[in-house]
């Protein structure tokens, strides 16, 4: 749950054991595994959104996407490395004129055959 009560995963994925903050954090452990779906409504053109989730593990090839009809965005890389060695990735955009539909939905996906895990996941709407 988030601070403000909505429910974040609609997948069982949070396990404990290895978190950068609290107690648990979102495991994804097979080539093209998704998880952590989370749906933004009322989504209008000119809206600009970024986020930002933490990574650990051996691969780059993890991602947080955004994605709708016809709209697709995936992070690229990182920005820092905590003193852990955790990396934060960033995704930031602008719905275009023209964006189908008024849903977007972001989720993980781990397009490696290595073993990641995310946490402390954060959205800004601009």
């Amino acid at each position: 749950m988030s601070e403000h009560g909505a429910k974040f995963c609609k997948t069982p994925g949070p396990a404990g054991g290895k978190a950068r903050s609290g107690k648990c954090a979102f495991n994804l452990p097979v080539m093209d595994s998704y998880g952590m779906e989370y749906v933004i409504q009322d989504v209008k053109p000119g809206e600009t959104y970024e986020m930002s989730i933490w990574r650990s593990g051996s691969s780059k090839d993890a991602f947080l996407v955004a994605s709708a009809d016809s709209f697709y965005q995936q992070s690229d890389g990182f920005i820092e490395v905590d003193t852990k060695g955790w990396e934060r990735v960033f995704l930031g955009f602008e719905i275009p004129d023209g964006f189908k539909g008024n849903t977007l939905k972001l989720y993980l996906w781990n397009h490696s055959n290595n073993q990641v895990w995310f946490d402390d996941f954060q959205i800004a709407k601009y």
